[in-house]
């Protein structure tokens, strides 16, 4: 961007008069007699907030030096003999003089021209018309007899990229091409790509629609009814992939998320430059689908196991391992307040916890963490479990992703254990109510994911499991990922639905 800035300005240093007449046929301007101004300002009836705004800094500018005010006008007023008014047009307007005079701008470009009996005040770039303004100001010329505009001038900015080609084809053959009924997305995409386009090379190129006929060379955005747009979006799964495809010296283009854009445009932007040029039969896939990475740890160890095992040196190496994984939720077990009181400071930078309270006013074990900024917590609660055995519990979360709104609930669990003897009916009717919660958060948000994990104390196969593998929406994970431990333990075991 430095580079360009810089050339920018040097353009503006052997910028030129208008190379398309001869200077001395050149007349100058008589503004203003000594008592009045003789031009009026023309501007087009729809104009920009831009355009409006150099139009009165020229008005005030000649007040100023004058002391009268001239007349201003919009093209809406229909005037006879048009081109023998004295007038003074502001950007882009119906007179045929503007048209002229843009026709020879490049994107950066502008001018103050003087066309038979106009003044022409122009930029391709409406930003780059308060410039224009302030150099027709800088050069008007007061006498006696009035003021006079005594000289005319194209600005003609460098571009390093002018001589561009994307797919071997010349950048300023191309048009782009959007759907007929773009979404504002489309639309906006179409703009942002233009507009690097037209920095980098100066060519501000053309959009039509799929409605119009087809041109040799086309850049085409969105689902469109060109062949090579058909072929690009129909591969396309989500709003978070993208597609950039070349052939027959056409480029298509699809993306559904600003993410996406920022990667499509980022590759235009090497090809321009000849960074990793753009080749005829190229297809390159941007994929940027967020994951969800979902942990379950229970962070007790029994009796602590000795020296080497107090929660004083386990929680620093817990806390090791997630910050070296980066899962986006934690589902904690067993975190008693002196040990997660440990653990929590020495993760804290990078996640927050879901402060939620028991229902019933005692201990709640299951905490669950989340990673700042990423997601936000809609709603959180913890029910005891109807066998009413201390401290066992759910505790539910309804979790928003920043990124796309995307909401999902996580569960954190921890099911009773045979430590006092058998208790596996009591664990079955745990996990009975976990599946009834399940379906009522499925009813209150409708197809919303549910993630279900924690120490279930028991293995998948078992009976004290039978309710869940019997819900139909159910997949267990130890079973549905490529890698997996296949040692029989029973407190690690988490399931997503």
């Amino acid at each position: 961007m430095l580079a360009i800035v810089s050339l920018l300005i040097i353009g503006a240093l052997v910028s030129c008069k208008d190379g398309s007449s001869d200077a001395a046929q050149f007349e100058p301007a008589q503004i203003a007699d000594s008592e009045t101004v003789l031009y009026k300002f023309i501007r087009s009836a729809d104009a920009s907030e831009t355009v409006i705004a150099a139009l009165q800094k020229a008005h005030t500018g000649l007040y100023d030096m004058m002391g009268v005010r001239a007349v201003i006008n919009t093209t809406e007023i229909k005037v006879d003999n048009v081109d023998d008014q004295l007038e003074i047009l502001i950007g882009a307007t119906d007179r045929r003089e503007s048209d002229e005079a843009a026709d020879e701008l490049m994107y950066n470009d502008w001018c103050v021209r003087v066309i038979g009996k106009k003044v022409v005040i122009n930029a391709h770039k409406e930003e780059n018309l308060g410039t224009a303004v302030d150099w027709f100001l800088s050069n008007l010329v007061k006498s006696d007899t009035g003021i006079r505009l005594e000289s005319e001038y194209t600005h003609k900015a460098e571009y390093a990229y002018s001589r561009a080609t994307l797919a071997g084809t010349p950048i300023s053959e191309y048009v782009f091409v959007k759907p007929a009924s773009a979404t504002v997305f489309d639309a906006d995409a179409v703009e942002q790509i233009r507009v690097m386009i037209g920095e980098l090379t100066g060519y501000y190129l053309d959009v039509i629609t799929d409605a119009d006929t087809q041109t040799a060379h086309e850049i085409v955005v969105g689902k469109t009814s060109r062949p090579i747009s058909v072929e690009a979006y129909m591969s396309v799964l989500t709003t978070m992939q993208g597609k950039i495809q070349v052939n027959d010296g056409n480029v298509a283009l699809y993306t559904g998320s600003r993410t996406v854009l920022s990667e499509i445009i980022s590759k235009m932007e090497a090809s321009i430059k000849g960074e990793k040029q753009l080749e005829a039969g190229d297809f390159y896939t941007m994929d940027h689908t967020p994951t969800l990475r979902i942990m379950s740890s229970n962070i007790y160890f029994g009796t602590e196991g000795g020296a080497d095992h107090t929660y004083q040196k386990r929680m620093p190496r817990l806390a090791q391992t997630y910050l070296q994984l980066k899962p986006d939720i934690i589902m904690l077990q067993e975190a008693r307040t002196q040990h997660f009181g440990v653990l929590y400071p020495l993760i804290d930078d990078e996640y927050s916890y879901v402060n939620t309270t028991a229902s019933d006013g005692n201990d709640m074990l299951q905490k669950v963490v989340y990673r700042k900024g990423k997601y936000t917590v809609v709603k959180s609660e913890y029910t005891r479990y109807d066998t009413g055995v201390l401290p066992f519990g759910m505790h539910v979360v309804i979790f928003e992703r920043v990124s796309d709104g995307q909401r999902f609930a996580v569960i954190d669990t921890h099911f009773e254990s045979d430590h006092d003897g058998d208790n596996s009916a009591e664990r079955r009717k745990e996990c009975q109510q976990i599946v009834d919660r399940i379906k009522a958060l499925r009813e209150e948000y409708p197809d919303i994911p549910v993630i279900m994990g924690g120490d279930l104390n028991s293995e998948s196969a078992s009976d004290v499991q039978q309710p869940l593998t019997d819900y139909e929406v159910m997949n267990e994970t130890r079973l549905a990922a490529e890698n997996y431990s296949d040692l029989e333990l029973g407190t690690t075991h988490g399931k997503f639905f």
